[in-house]
């Protein structure tokens, strides 16, 4: 998750080529601010935040900012298109990829490069990025959608999707998380609104996997955490593929949280169901 890609996403997300100034010299050579600054900045800015807040400070940075659904594709698929691709070769008992620089134009700080991929006795291919990593994976991407489809392995034909825990506070959404992945990945307790951010769990099996996201519990706020918390949870099921509303066996429209639960998932534009 944490490489130049990435982080550029999120710099931009937060304004940070905004504001980030260089010096008068730097300017004079070009348009200023790379996004090799840019994505410095952010690894920067998160860990000025873990030593000013300490880790909860940062994680919660982190899981605000590195958005799973459009990060958690590429390592759900298999990290990313150059992995896919030398795990095929290996899986053929073929020799890795080879990958040769073909050009790079442009200025110094805003280069464009291009790599010519290959696979021996099979496909070739070229991409182009900012970096030469840019660039290499763009060239196993081709390559990888290229490949005959009953060549393709099974780890690279697998699916994926998000499936979001919706439900009341303390209703028993942490304990199904754990349940469901066979370990204590969420703090189960009696104490209600425990989960106070979002909480990924990965299912893995031969067909696919299932990234479960637990949310907070949704209740009638009374303070600024508690509005936040039923925030988290309404993007928490706006991001995801599935909602699942989980309820209990206490009697439903007897308590105010079942209506507010109700009203935010008839919003949601997405499939639900109840467990």
């Amino acid at each position: 998750m944490i490489n130049n890609r990435n982080l550029v996403r999120v710099g931009q997300r937060i304004g940070v080529p905004e504001a980030l100034t260089t010096d008068p010299s730097v300017r004079r050579k070009g348009p200023g601010v790379t996004r090799k600054m840019v994505a410095d900045a952010v690894e920067a800015i998160a860990g000025a935040v873990f030593l000013d807040g300490g880790f909860d400070a940062a994680a919660a940075f982190v899981r605000e900012h590195f958005r799973l659904h459009d990060m958690m594709g590429e390592l759900v698929a298999g990290f990313d298109a150059k992995s896919r691709l030398q795990e095929w070769c290996q899986g053929k008992g073929l020799s890795l990829p080879s990958y040769r620089l073909i050009s790079s134009e442009g200025p110094h700080h805003e280069k464009t490069f291009r790599v010519e991929a290959s696979v021996a006795g099979h496909e070739q291919a070229t991409g182009s990025g900012r970096s030469k990593k840019e660039a290499e994976m763009a060239a196993a991407g081709e390559i990888c959608r290229a490949l005959p489809r009953r060549e393709r392995t099974r780890e690279m034909s697998r699916k994926s999707g998000f499936v979001a825990l919706l439900g009341r506070p303390n209703v028993g959404k942490s304990t199904l998380l754990n349940r469901i992945l066979g370990a204590k990945i969420a703090i189960v307790t009696p104490k209600p609104q425990t989960t106070r951010d979002r909480i990924a769990g990965i299912f893995t099996e031969a067909r696919g996997q299932i990234i479960f996201l637990d949310s907070p519990g949704i209740h009638k706020p009374h303070r600024a955490l508690n509005s936040h918390m039923v925030r988290t949870a309404q993007r928490i099921g706006e991001e995801a593929d599935i909602v699942a509303h989980v309820v209990d066996d206490r009697a439903v429209g007897r308590q105010g949280e079942d209506a507010i639960v109700r009203g935010i998932l008839e919003k949601l534009p997405v499939p639900r169901s109840s467990w």
